[in-house]
């Protein structure tokens, strides 16, 4: 079986000058033996056929991409999507679970994503999983090939840093949620990890030499990403909480745009009472912890801390037992000194 789909992955590359007696070439009848296979898994409802095919679909992908993109976006589509049967790791499923076909999906869709001419699809069908996946025991999950196919500081794709952003905002109309989080993996990490996605074997879309990313496009690039995440956040103070735990990370400019978007968003009076009593204490949690640890390297300065205090007395909740509980939540709480 992989012999026959290696084949044809070398029929749909290099079959434009092989042609059969009745004069379809060689790309095109992987083509339609791609399309033709795929067609018949969409119309099996229990997901085997999908299944059994999995392993083999990353070398159909490179033998017919456009067939097998649209078999994707037909498979994820409904109400009851066929592709969603492809996650079998569910925490309850048993010893067996140990593997899971949907992994196959997510190479398929990491080396698609190295084709100028397919990354916007890829990454659209990436992100319908990442809305499918029920969670599970492996950690190959779609959420996380879109954070390491976009890593700022290693991208895993050949698009330029515009069309990686336009590609983004794409995901952030259709698939809101999963866009949120993919923004928030872009945001700098004090010990951050990189693993490197699934390469085609034939095709030539992954670049022969590593491009380095330049610091000012990476800067640029991070700038882009807070950004949206201000526009994004809104007056969900969940989100403004988990912005505001990579605070510290980001640039000083930065660090002055989300501070400026929260002072606007507190004396417009546009957040609720309950969403700015989250955000206060978020706030005097993170000035507490860089106060306690001053000397530490990740400390942020004084001065960068003033300026929060300001926001701080700004957001102050009315209710004293809102402003005290935090002390006793904690055998150790950050007190600031």
């Amino acid at each position: 079986r992989r012999g026959l789909a290696r084949s044809l992955a070398l029929l749909g590359l290099h079959g434009e000058q092989t042609f059969f007696s009745g004069g379809m070439s060689g790309s095109a009848w992987a083509t339609y033996l791609v399309r033709s296979l795929l067609k018949i898994a969409n119309e099996d409802p229990t997901g085997r056929t999908w299944a059994s095919l999995s392993g083999l679909l990353p070398l159909m992908a490179e033998a017919a991409p456009d067939a097998a993109i649209d078999a994707m976006v037909s498979g994820s589509s409904g109400w009851d999507p066929i592709l969603e049967k492809m996650f079998t790791d569910r925490d309850d499923a048993g010893l067996l679970s140990s593997t899971s076909p949907h992994t196959h999906l997510l190479w398929t869709l990491e080396l698609l994503a190295w084709s100028p001419e397919h990354f916007g699809a890829a990454i659209d069908l990436l992100a319908r999983l990442a809305e499918l996946d029920p969670g599970g025991r492996l950690s190959n999950r779609p959420a996380r090939s879109l954070a390491e196919v976009f890593c700022p500081w290693h991208p895993e794709n050949s698009a330029t840093p515009e069309r990686r952003l336009k590609v983004i905002d794409q995901v952030r109309r259709r698939h809101p949620d999963v866009a949120w989080a993919l923004l928030c993996s872009l945001l700098p990490q004090l010990h951050a990890t990189h693993f490197p996605t699934s390469a085609p074997s034939y095709r030539d879309w992954k670049p022969s030499d590593v491009v380095a990313v330049l610091r000012g496009d990476y800067i640029d690039f991070i700038s882009a990403v807070v950004a949206r995440c201000i526009e994004d956040a809104g007056t969900d103070s969940g989100r403004w909480n988990m912005l505001l735990s990579d605070y510290s990370n980001l640039q000083p400019s930065d660090r002055t745009r989300v501070l400026n978007a929260l002072v606007e968003l507190a004396a417009g009076g546009h957040i609720a009472r309950e969403d700015a009593d989250d955000i206060w204490t978020a706030l005097r949690d993170l000035v507490g912890r860089h106060r306690e640890f001053a000397d530490a390297q990740w400390a942020l300065p004084e001065d960068a801390l003033v300026e929060l205090d300001a926001l701080i007395d700004q957001l102050q909740p009315e209710s004293a037992f809102t402003r005290h509980e935090w002390l006793f939540q904690d055998h150790m709480p950050h007190v600031g000194d």
